[in-house]
């Protein structure tokens, strides 16, 4: 909020914190990022000098992307999450929405174009999406071969995972890079210097070398190496990301390029796969379970009284689901937590930005 000092127009700043260097010459390695919470330990596994998820490019620009984000305010929302993710044994059990492996550092602009507008989303490669199909598809049937007494089991530190490639899927190019010669430079590591490449929107509407539909599109990309092995970046996570903006996508479709709409389709087989009915009946059915174990305690039945607020409708899902019974069907859980990961937020404390970018393909070519 802006004040009056001195007959001045005052603004607040916000600070980054630079330790004293008592060398000569000066240094700003320990440049510290800004963060929204401020006390988040877990940040400081993500290194300052790590660069953009995307284009690789370092700096001050770059703002945190939480892959799995709901209502910020709530943390019992936020527990549920979590907690459901571990039951779908997609993190491990120590996993928090503040840990490393489900957050980018973002070019600001590549930030705000992926999280609020929804011009493109980031998925995996296409030969990791198969990899990752086929490792679900062996779980799911261990599951139904153990008749359900089998927790499905993936080992973050073996490829698919360690190995695993992302790639971008652009959902409104001419948005993205609006003007004729708009391009977006994207940074490679030589070993001594970081030298980079442009890519255009070609007719078809991918992001390629050149302006035209027979230049090599941009190559899939590796998270950063550089992390620790426990906080690189869960895949599963970005994938949860990339099949709602897609969903929502195919709500109002326009003509995308083939490779985009098969690592789409990719996308959403795959998650159809992590969604496994059986598995989420068998969750629901051991919730209900301590459900009545903790309703027994009398302590806990004067816990959070509080009328609940309501759900504000910028969840990129595009609409508000309300939670599901107890007789509710696997499917309308999996769209109720869904709805929790897709970015809702309580009225009282939505920016009221629109989640996700509506426009009117009739005029695109």
């Amino acid at each position: 909020m802006a004040t009056i000092i001195n007959d001045r127009i005052s603004t607040p700043l916000k600070y980054v914190e630079i330790a004293e260097n008592t060398n000569t010459a000066p240094s700003l390695e320990a440049l510290e990022r800004e963060y929204s919470d401020g006390t988040n330990e877990d940040h400081s596994k993500i290194s300052p000098n790590e660069g953009c998820f995307i284009t690789k490019k370092p700096g001050c620009h770059l703002e945190d992307l939480y892959w799995v984000k709901p209502a910020a305010n709530d943390a019992r929302l936020r527990q549920d999450v979590a907690n459901y993710l571990y039951d779908l044994n997609l993190v491990r059990i120590d996993f928090t929405l503040d840990k490393a492996s489900n957050i980018s550092p973002l070019d600001r602009s590549l930030h705000y174009a992926l999280d609020k507008l929804g011009l493109f989303a980031v998925t995996c490669s296409k030969e990791s999406l198969k990899a990752l199909i086929a490792l679900v598809e062996r779980e799911n049937k261990n599951f139904e071969d153990n008749k359900g007494e089998y927790r499905r089991y993936f080992n973050f530190r073996e490829p698919p995972f360690t190995d695993v490639k992302y790639e971008l899927v652009l959902l409104h190019p001419r948005h993205l890079l609006p003007s004729k010669g708009d391009a977006l430079t994207v940074f490679t590591d030589d070993g001594n210097d970081l030298s980079g490449k442009m890519y255009f929107v070609s007719p078809d509407g991918a992001l390629r070398e050149g302006p035209d539909d027979t230049q090599p599109r941009l190559p899939a990309f590796s998270s950063n190496r550089a992390r620790a092995q426990g906080d690189m970046l869960n895949p599963f996570l970005v994938i949860l990301n990339a099949e709602v903006a897609f969903r929502r996508f195919r709500e109002r479709p326009h003509p995308l390029c083939q490779d985009y709409n098969e690592l789409i389709d990719l996308t959403i087989e795959l998650m159809d796969k992590v969604y496994f009915h059986p598995a989420i009946d068998a969750q629901r059915r051991h919730h209900a379970r301590l459900l009545i174990i903790y309703s027994e305690s009398p302590k806990d039945k004067a816990v959070d009284n509080d009328k609940p607020r309501e759900l504000a409708k910028n969840s990129r899902m595009g609409v508000v689901i309300d939670e599901p019974g107890p007789d509710a069907t696997a499917e309308e859980v999996i769209q109720y937590n869904t709805y929790l990961m897709s970015g809702c937020d309580y009225i009282s404390d939505s920016d009221n930005d629109s989640d996700v970018y509506e426009e009117d393909d009739d005029d695109e070519e």
